[in-house]
């Protein structure tokens, strides 16, 4: 998988639009266009971090291309939980803490 096919799932992964993503990157809208664009346009190191930043991933994961129903599940998570405050975060680990320890 490419650069550009795995930046296109991650943004899916995401939630995000392009703009939020150019955005929280510090990258200009048409740079993103050109990575996600036919001709494969490949970033410096530094901007593909900045892009694996934005979108709570590492590098690796837009480079190889990483893609399995765990991994895409714990993105939505790290994605959805981007949203909530500090103490909505720290109820939810108390709620899930307590499902696991009722599990066992």
């Amino acid at each position: 998988m490419g650069f550009n096919n795995s930046l296109k799932k991650e943004i899916e992964y995401s939630g995000m639009g392009l703009r939020d993503i150019a955005a929280k990157s510090g990258m200009k809208l048409h740079s993103l266009n050109n990575y996600l664009g036919s001709r494969n346009q490949i970033p410096s190191v530094i901007r593909g971090a900045k892009i694996a930043k934005a979108l709570g991933v590492t590098v690796e994961q837009l480079v190889f291309g990483e893609d399995s129903k765990v991994n895409a599940d714990l993105r939505a998570i790290n994605s959805l939980s981007r949203q909530l405050t500090d103490s909505q975060k720290k109820f939810l680990l108390k709620i899930i803490k307590i499902y696991l320890q009722e599990k066992s």
